[in-house]
């Protein structure tokens, strides 16, 4: 039993105490007692949850790759309320690229490659925002980081080497993005490829559809079937994908019908298809290149994502008189979207 439940139990009879009728006919002085009793249990119930929520202490780097990690270690349950996995997460978020120097691009593709490297391993994920996306936003970033440069570098610890390594992260990003991608699509003969290319059409298609439907009927289920499905880009995503994805538009048939999605059925019985097609290929596709190719790609992305948080804080103090500038210096994805999915590790 944890000391919150040991805690909460312990409230539990006071509670019942005050508030019920027999108090009242009580003496003063019992009255009073369990009054004390009740305030005293409430107020170690307050210290019991602040101090969980309190920083542990400071600790020591993590990695030699990031010399500047001495800081705060909160609650791992703070974390979680602030839906993060782990406080390297909080510090990566704004340490990986502080305090790195370039003076050309050649040299900051050198720094890049040898911050992607120095990574660690229980650090490596898939990018938060999905591979698009976080290009789109990457490159939007890049143009406002341009026009701003010399406001940045006025206001803020802003310096050009930021901007040199925006451009050689968003250089090797989508190189090894690319290059992922089209490791698992060489042996697919030009057929295969483009019912490849339909099913994912016909994937963003349905779960759009399913979300819809989840919000017209509150059905708590769907939405959260729906949260799971991947947006990954290899031909694994794909035929998982189709795997989870037919068998909840089957069952749901009559309830899309009633709001304007008709063809559900005929639907569900092509990605049906689709599956049983793609997952013949599936064997076939070069593994160990992927997963090489996935995991650089990977390693660039939280590198990537990093740098763009520190640029958004550049961005943030220098503008923070200037509200209409500083609205540029946001994660334009998290903030338009109302909930963002956790997309699992493959």
């Amino acid at each position: 039993m944890t000391s919150h439940q040991l805690v909460a139990r312990a409230c539990r009879g006071p509670v019942r105490l005050l508030l019920s009728h027999e108090l009242k006919g009580e003496p003063k002085r019992r009255q009073r007692l369990r009054r004390c009793f009740f305030g005293a249990t409430c107020f170690m119930a307050f210290l019991s949850f602040f101090f969980a929520a309190m920083p542990a202490g400071y600790r020591k780097p993590l990695t030699a790759a990031h010399p500047n990690q001495k800081v705060l270690k909160p609650n791992a349950a703070l974390l979680a309320c602030c839906g993060l996995h782990s406080w390297n997460e909080v510090v990566m978020a704004t340490e990986i690229t502080k305090g790195i120097k370039a003076k050309s691009p050649a040299e900051a593709a050198k720094q890049v490659e040898k911050l992607a490297a120095r990574l660690p391993a229980s650090e490596v994920r898939e990018p938060r925002t999905p591979i698009k996306t976080l290009t789109a936003e990457a490159r939007r970033m890049q143009g406002r980081v341009d026009k701003d440069a010399r406001a940045l570098a006025a206001k803020s610890a802003y310096s050009s080497s930021d901007g040199l390594l925006l451009d050689a992260l968003i250089t090797a990003f989508v190189t090894t993005s690319d290059a992922t991608f089209a490791s698992t699509a060489p042996n697919l003969p030009n057929k295969l490829a483009r019912q490849r290319d339909e099913a994912e059409a016909l994937l963003t298609e349905v779960w759009s559809d399913l979300s819809y439907l989840a919000e017209e009927t509150d059905d708590a289920d769907l939405a959260r079937k729906v949260d799971t499905l991947r947006e990954g880009d290899s031909l694994d995503d794909t035929v998982a994908d189709l795997a989870l994805t037919f068998p909840l538009l089957k069952a749901r048939a009559k309830p899309l019908a009633a709001v304007g999605t008709a063809d559900a059925k005929a639907t569900a019985a092509r990605l049906e298809k689709l599956h049983g097609l793609l997952a013949e290929e599936q064997s076939d596709t070069t593994g160990d290149d992927y997963d090489a190719l996935k995991d650089s790609r990977d390693r660039l992305g939280v590198v990537l994502e990093a740098h763009l948080a520190r640029l958004r804080r550049h961005g943030k103090k220098a503008f923070r008189n200037e509200p209409k500038k500083a609205s540029q210096y946001v994660d334009a994805y998290r903030s338009s979207a109302p909930s963002k999915r956790e997309e699992p590790e493959a």
